[in-house]
């Protein structure tokens, strides 16, 4: 603006400058650039008009400058798109399907997922009155989480623990302790049967399984732990094929069984010896089994307890279980068995 008027004074000053401003100023009609001759030329000619203000108050400024701003605030919403987020039925060219309500979706549920304490809660006073007066009959056997519930469905529950040597080692510890060789569960709910090799590799399973079958009743939860004296001796990725393919046998011939792989213990030996790449094979496989059975319906268990490499839990060979390892181990063999009866009770494969 400053530019403007300083040009217009100096042109003011000129020669009959004073004679063009009065003549700018009295013609009420805007007056009409010519177009250059390089335009005319070019293509038609274009109109500019120009029209001279007068300069505004600054108070009168200042009062339209809120309502200046929100406009332009207006405006540059206004033109902003809205983000519209592509629903899966554009994608599929199918209608989204509603969410059930949640008395539905719960009612379903409970279909799914009926249990025995759902079905007590839906009994009449009654019922229940009936059901306090008789008396139990076992109510002296320990109870295990929903190992009891899940052996009253089915009846007895035949459960193999089938390894190598630590398997051997912590069957002599379960006899020595007060929990015994069923592990404390009631004998006529859970039939505990221990098969313990020593030196047992991972190849020698199938051949086993096979004749425990052909002599023997098929078992409701079969818990494996092998693999240990493998690693070193077999190539990672070999043996890890072995023990997809064999879990995968194991499945059909014993289709309604619970497998459930126990994950390799570490060794204080690979240690002392500075085999620490075996630490990471064992983790490896451990990692790599566990995310395979959850496929086939069964569960994988890790030994957290003695994965701390204390020497208190090894004989002095750095290699077996202690009595204090061998304790651990069984108790986790007990959570094993919970866990296999539990995921029974809930209808696991085959059921």
């Amino acid at each position: 603006m400053e530019n403007l008027l300083a040009e217009l004074l100096r042109k003011a000053e000129g020669a009959g400058g004073e004679a063009w401003l009065r003549r700018c100023l009295q013609e009420p009609v805007p007056t009409v650039a010519e177009a250059r001759p390089e335009e005319e030329e070019a293509g038609p000619s274009r109109r500019v008009i120009c029209r001279i203000l007068p300069p505004r108050d600054p108070a009168e400024q200042e009062a339209d400058a809120p309502a200046e701003r929100h406009h332009r605030s207006r405006n540059r919403h206004g033109e902003r798109p809205e983000k519209r987020r592509r629903s899966s039925s554009k994608r599929t060219g199918s209608a989204p399907v509603p969410p059930p309500p949640p008395e539905e979706s719960r009612a379903r549920g409970d279909r799914r997922h009926g249990s025995s304490s759902s079905r007590r809660r839906h009994r009449s006073p009654a019922h229940r009155d009936e059901s306090s007066q008789q008396p139990s009959s076992d109510s002296h056997t320990p109870q295990h989480g929903g190992a009891a519930e899940s052996a009253a469905v089915g009846g007895k529950k035949q459960v193999w623990i089938l390894g190598h040597s630590f398997v051997v080692w912590a069957a002599k510890r379960a006899e020595q302790r007060t929990y015994g060789a069923n592990l404390s569960f009631n004998r006529d709910e859970f039939e505990i049967q221990w098969f313990g090799y020593s030196g047992l590799r991972w190849r020698d399973l199938y051949c086993i399984l096979q004749n425990l079958a052909a002599a023997l009743p098929p078992p409701d939860i079969l818990i494996i732990h092998a693999g240990g004296n493998d690693i070193g001796k077999v190539k990672t990725l070999d043996l890890l094929c072995e023990i997809k393919r064999d879990l995968s046998l194991f499945k059909c011939i014993f289709p309604k069984c619970i497998l459930i792989f126990s994950e390799i213990i570490p060794r204080l030996a690979w240690i002392k010896r500075g085999l620490y790449f075996h630490e990471k094979i064992r983790k490896r496989i451990n990692y790599a089994v566990s995310r395979f059975i959850t496929s086939l319906g069964g569960l994988s268990f890790r030994h957290l307890e003695l994965e701390g490499y204390v020497p208190g839990f090894y004989w002095s060979d750095s290699v077996h279980l202690s009595c204090i390892g061998s304790d651990i181990l069984n108790a986790h063999f007990q959570s094993m068995v919970d866990l296999g009866a539990v995921a029974r009770l809930e209808g696991g494969p085959g059921q």
